[in-house]
């Protein structure tokens, strides 16, 4: 079971929006408020004044300072304000039905799309997970994002999962370097790097998490093909060039148009729904973030469903309570 733990930092908008949602989710009964939130930041700031925190340097405000309690309602407001622009931006997708003027949150009925918005949602908030929890969630994630880039890909694209997380297609079993010749095979190119110290027991991926291309008449170069790098960590800006045909054109003799595409579960987006920071974002790389990818799923030819964290889902509280 995920453990809530303490709240991000009261200006971090979006992230307080993740930290409502997943308590919403933990509640037995899939309702969490904001007076609730105001005694979370209650209980962080009370912790920050304790005399450990004091001899670490923390507490650098006081929860008893002028001010401070209008502080933590306008961050209430704030984030109340984020929770109804997501339901305006997911539909029929978002697993919440947002009370804004009583600042509630309360589970909705589970659908598919909504287990696959909560699973992204999960997947954001690996800190809060366990080891094993995040092991199913980052592979359940590779899995769903397959759906994703199948939606952005022309019809009868292929599109498989390239590394150890694949269940299904050409790359199951074996290790890189077999897969890498797998994968040459498919684009009509040569692999580079044999007898270049990629050893035939290295199981990775190459930071490789998803590939699809084009099928076309006739040779099989020279054809679309995506790339897809599947990051839910908070190192997520730094793994887009995984994908990026500068590291690739080392390892296959590529051909054709190369799209390097970076999947995160996390809603990367300002109170405008611009992204929250483009300094972070790389030149050439496609960003699908938590409205991006959920709005993929709902069109894709071919549901994802199958491949979500089922137990893990349904061991969720508030979702029990709103099925």
């Amino acid at each position: 079971m995920p453990k809530l733990g303490k709240p991000p930092e009261r200006d971090e908008t979006a992230e307080l929006g993740d930290f409502v949602e997943l308590a919403c989710l933990l509640e037995p009964g899939g309702i969490y408020d904001g007076t609730s939130l105001i005694e979370a930041f209650v209980e962080q700031d009370e912790l920050a004044e304790s005399p450990a925190a004091a001899d670490d340097g923390a507490g650098s405000y006081s929860s008893t300072d002028a001010g401070d309690d209008d502080a933590r309602f306008q961050a209430v407001v704030a984030v109340w304000d984020r929770l109804e622009a997501r339901n305006q931006a997911f539909g029929d997708a978002y697993p919440f039905e947002v009370d804004v003027g009583a600042r509630e949150l309360t589970t909705a009925g589970s659908t598919d799309l909504r287990l696959t918005y909560a699973c992204c949602l999960l997947a954001s908030q690996l800190a809060r997970m366990s080891k094993s929890e995040q092991a199913i969630l980052t592979k359940a994630f590779e899995r769903i994002s397959r759906y994703a880039i199948l939606a952005l890909m022309p019809a009868q694209a292929d599109v498989w999962v390239f590394g150890t997380a694949a269940t299904a297609g050409p790359f199951v079993g074996g290790g890189l370097q077999a897969r890498l010749h797998t994968m040459a095979t498919r684009l009509g190119c040569q692999v580079l790097t044999d007898g270049q110290g990629l050893s035939p027991h290295n199981s990775g991926d190459g930071g490789l998490d998803v590939v699809g291309h084009t099928n076309m008449e006739g040779p099989a170069d020279r054809r679309l093909v995506v790339f897809g790098q599947c990051a839910c960590g908070d190192n997520w800006a730094t793994k887009q060039s995984e994908v990026s045909l500068d590291t690739w054109s080392g390892r296959l003799s590529l051909r054709g148009a190369l799209a390097p595409v970076t999947l995160i579960p996390r809603d990367f987006r300002d109170d405008q729904g611009d992204w929250k920071n483009r300094f972070v974002l790389s030149a050439g790389n496609v960003l699908v973030d938590r409205r991006r990818f959920l709005h993929l799923i709902a069109r894709s030819p071919v549901g994802p469903f199958s491949d979500l964290p089922r137990t893990l889902l349904d061991g969720l509280p508030g979702l029990q309570e709103a099925a």
